[in-house]
């Protein structure tokens, strides 16, 4: 919620995480949805287990 009055009408936030936890995630998305008047532009998952490296999510959202 800091970020939002430094974000422009239209602008874009990227929203990223390194859990594949839905309350970390998808709950929180939801939450800058319903709360903060977000829309999301695209989210997802990024596999990295099969790397050696963490999961990763990220959502694109815009104001």
């Amino acid at each position: 919620t800091n970020i939002l009055p430094k974000l422009k009408p239209g602008g874009f936030l990227l929203y990223i995480t390194c859990s594949v936890f839905s309350a970390e995630n998808e709950e929180n998305i939801f939450y800058f949805e319903n709360e903060l008047g977000l829309r999301t532009i695209s989210s997802k998952y990024i596999e990295g287990s099969g790397k050696r490296a963490d999961t990763l999510f990220a959502a694109l959202l815009q104001k």
